[in-house]
């Protein structure tokens, strides 16, 4: 710990700025010293070819809670680890648990594409929904919209968002994230689920905001979507 503890500040020399734009952004009360996220992903690749289920553990106990660079590395390590899904999301759990801002979980999301175990981690991040940490709920949006926006699973994923509880801000706008992303490639499932009086007026919202802003929607679509949010 001690010598990735020197690394990091290391890595920070001359960032002053970036910090103070970071701190901005972010709205974290742990201290940023101002490591750039593609330094913090390969150092991160590096620890994660070495470290094993229990070595992680163990550096997440001895890392300082109150320094964002040390909390956002054993997330990008527990990503980039090789260990087995079970593993990973027993440490994920812990994880959690000491993140205050989004994008120490923005950073953190599994990436499916190379990994054969996609029942477990559905199974597991459909549970995570049901669970009432703001930032719990907020990385199985995320990582539900990285992986899972397809013919298979979009209606099971638009039915189980009916029933979180978790009302934090930036739950909210990872479901309204979640929903202008699939009205990309599917707009009538989504424009036909944003009319459920269980979805918050609020996410509504700021979903057709969203869908507004995009590059990827056609100016047709744009039109229906106006004409949605004028009957709010």
């Amino acid at each position: 710990m001690k010598q990735i503890r020197q690394r990091l500040n290391d890595l920070s020399q001359g960032n002053e700025q970036y910090a103070n734009f970071h701190r901005k952004i972010i709205k974290t009360k742990q201290t940023i010293l101002g490591v750039r996220i593609p330094d913090m992903r390969q150092l991160a690749k590096f620890l994660s070819k070495q470290y094993d289920f229990l070595a992680v553990k163990q550096l997440s106990k001895s890392l300082d809670k109150t320094v964002y660079e040390e909390i956002l590395l054993l997330g990008l390590i527990i990503n980039y680890s090789r260990l087995q899904p079970k593993q990973k999301q027993e440490l994920l759990l812990g994880y959690f648990k000491m993140v205050d801002n989004w994008a120490e979980i923005d950073c953190v999301i599994i990436d499916l594409k190379n990994i054969a175990d996609i029942k477990t981690w559905w199974e597991f991040a459909m549970n995570c929904l049901t669970l009432s940490d703001e930032f719990t709920v907020r990385w199985s949006v995320v990582f539900l919209m990285k992986n899972f926006i397809n013919d298979d699973k979009l209606i099971a994923i638009l039915t189980k968002f009916r029933d979180i509880k978790q009302d934090g801000y930036y739950v909210k706008m990872a479901l309204a994230w979640f929903y202008a992303t699939a009205a990309i490639n599917y707009f009538t499932s989504v424009m036909q689920e944003l009319k459920n009086n269980q979805i918050d007026l609020w996410i509504k919202r700021q979903t057709y905001q969203k869908m507004l802003d995009s590059y990827r929607i056609t100016k047709s679509k744009k039109q229906i979507i106006r004409q949605a949010r004028q009957l709010l």
